[in-house]
């Protein structure tokens, strides 16, 4: 038989090697972690500003273009005046054409006719054609 005490003891500095490689390993995971999420902070920080700096843009080009359209209808009274008729007609017309599809979807649609057998035309069965005979 084996010494217990020499067992006891392999298997004491199997499990202090497992114990000091499952410590390293969380280390490692830890450390893996910490910097994925300051990449990810980096990345989120950035992206924010992009869309503030689009947003600012954005809003400061509508606003020129509001600006120059009151120019232009201050200037021009009689043809702002047409051109907004114009849009009051072409919105009235797309909402009317709108109206009268939904309402031709909300009407039953009635059941298809049914269709008639196919006429098969009734033809005389061809008679032999006729010898000639020969006269003596």
């Amino acid at each position: 038989m084996t010494d217990t005490g020499i067992d006891n003891l392999i298997d004491k500095s199997l499990a202090d090697k497992a114990k000091d490689a499952a410590a390293t390993a969380q280390e490692r995971v830890v450390s893996a972690a910490g910097t994925a999420s300051d990449k990810v902070a980096a990345a989120a920080s950035t992206a924010s500003e992009k869309v503030s700096a689009a947003a600012s843009t954005a809003s400061e080009k509508v606003a020129s273009a509001t600006n120059a359209t009151i120019e232009a209808a201050k200037e021009h009274p009689l043809a702002a005046a047409a051109i907004a008729g114009g849009v009051v007609a072409a919105v009235a017309g797309a909402a009317y054409g709108v109206s009268k599809l939904l309402e031709a979807d909300a009407k039953p649609k009635p059941a298809p006719k049914p269709r008639p057998a196919p006429r098969v035309k009734a033809t005389a069965p061809k008679a032999p054609p006729v010898k000639a005979v020969p006269k003596k």
